[in-house]
């Protein structure tokens, strides 16, 4: 499954990890106080994709590194969105 080389997958991919990364700040927001920081933690859960880029350029799965490039920008877009309105 992870040979795959589709942009449809590197979408697939590069939407679950800031995903899960957002519900997991959402989560340690409740408990933790960041002290006025929390943009900071969204625009890691994004860069969090920058690994799974260098990964699949690194083995040659170009189709999927731009689908991942791709749900960066759109979960970058969002984020952006959601923070302008709170």
């Amino acid at each position: 499954m992870l040979n795959k080389d589709s942009a449809w997958f590197g979408s697939l991919l590069g939407l679950m990890l800031p995903v899960a990364a957002i519900y997991l700040v959402e989560i340690l927001k409740k408990d933790i106080q960041f002290q006025d920081k929390n943009h900071l933690l969204y625009i890691l859960t994004v860069a969090s994709n920058l690994l799974l880029v260098r990964l699949y350029y690194g083995k040659g799965k170009e189709q999927t590194a731009r689908g991942i490039i791709a749900m960066t920008f759109v979960c970058a877009f969002a984020i952006f969105i959601y923070k302008s309105r709170s």
